[in-house]
Formats: C-alpha cells, sequence, structure tokens
C-alpha cells in the first residue's frame, strides 16, 4: 500500500488545495469510514467523530448517557446501528432525550470544556 499522501500539498498565497482523502484528521475532527462502539452500561467510548453504536453486553442496554472520550472541541457524529435512546443526562446536553428509532436517525455533538457534550443537531429520519 502506497504512503498516504500530505492533506495539503500546494500553498500559493495563503491558499492551501487539499486533496480529498477517504480520511481527514484536524486535530478534534476525524471523519472516515464509520467506527462502532458497543453501549456498556449507558455509555460509550468512541475514537472517531462518525460513530455507530450498538448494545453491548455489560449489562445489555440500548440507553446512551455517558460518552467517555473527546477533547474540548471535539465534534461527534452518532448514528446508532439499532434503536437506542440517547438520554439528556450523565455528560450529555441535550434539547431533551432523543429515540433513535433506526440507523439514518443522527445526532451531532460538540465536547466543551468542563467534559459534557452539547447537541449541535438531531435528525429523525423515519
Amino acid at each position: 500500500m502506497p504512503p498516504h499522501k500530505p492533506l495539503i500539498f500546494d500553498e500559493f498565497e495563503g491558499l492551501a488545495r487539499l486533496q480529498f482523502p477517504n480520511f481527514l484528521d484536524i486535530e478534534h475532527l476525524n471523519v472516515g469510514q464509520v467506527e462502532i462502539v458497543e453501549i456498556n452500561n449507558g455509555i460509550i467510548t468512541p475514537t472517531k467523530t462518525y460513530t455507530g453504536a450498538v448494545a453491548g453486553t455489560v449489562p445489555p442496554t440500548n440507553q446512551i448517557h455517558t460518552i467517555n472520550s473527546g477533547a474540548e472541541g471535539s465534534i461527534l457524529i452518532l448514528r446508532c446501528q439499532e434503536a437506542a435512546i440517547v438520554d439528556n443526562t450523565g455528560n450529555l446536553r441535550l434539547r431533551s432525550n432523543f429515540t433513535m428509532n433506526n440507523s439514518n436517525d443522527t445526532l451531532v455533538l460538540l465536547k466543551i470544556r468542563n467534559g459534557n457534550w452539547l447537541e449541535l443537531a438531531r435528525s429523525n429520519n423515519d
């Protein structure tokens, strides 16, 4: 496999031309293929911006109330691979609880200084 080319490959008069690889990582924005994480005890620990959650086994649950990862300024695009409830408790600050009924529903969150995740947008695509 050839080595990855740098994201910025030309700069002229303050403007940069970018290549469009299948992966983009700019400090706290890390978008590529969906990462699947398990919901364990209401907690998920994603390492990428684009994350899909599935019910875990310790104990089995489909409710998310805490996200254990990310730095201030991180953005999370959450899609649940099966029906799940994202709860306005733990370190999540949402307009209200969000029942994600299918894998087309999304929730976009921003991590702030005190460790909480704030809702930026939701899309209920039933």
